[in-house]
């Protein structure tokens, strides 16, 4: 018998719940707009971005926004067959925590090499959350 206080959580049938459609789609959005996210929200501090950093030597600074691009299409190769392999849950947690990581370790440097750098490793994993939730809406 369940108290008036007892959660969602307390009902171990509840938490292997299927998502509904609505849910699902509005969670593969929320997945893919992080790439749209992670592009557009470095594009006004650009300047002094690279002012900082010591990238501000010709255009140097759109290096931050083309290393990304470059390396979200190479990483674009790979999610579809590791998804495959190991599961396509595992692959969008590693996808996402993996550019979170690289996302959280460029917004605290100093170099901007390394800034590039960081930016390579977030538009290589971040590939995978473009691959993987479209394949999960097929």
């Amino acid at each position: 018998m369940s108290s008036p206080m007892s959660t969602v959580a307390d009902d171990p049938a509840a938490i292997n719940m299927p998502l509904g459609q609505r849910e699902l789609i509005a969670m593969l959005a929320l997945l893919m707009s992080i790439n749209a996210l992670s592009i557009d929200a470095m594009v006004p501090a650009l300047d002094e971005m690279a002012r900082e950093l010591g990238g501000a030597e010709g255009n140097g600074r759109q290096l931050v926004v083309a290393v990304y691009g470059i390396t979200l299409g190479i990483g674009a190769l790979l999610p579809g067959s590791l998804a495959d392999r190991f599961g396509r849950k595992p692959m969008v947690l590693a996808a996402l925590a993996g550019t979170a990581f690289f996302s959280l370790i460029a917004s605290v440097l100093t170099d901007f090499e390394a800034l590039l750098w960081a930016r390579a490793g977030a538009g290589i994993l971040g590939a995978g959350l473009m691959v993987i939730p479209a394949a999960i809406a097929r």
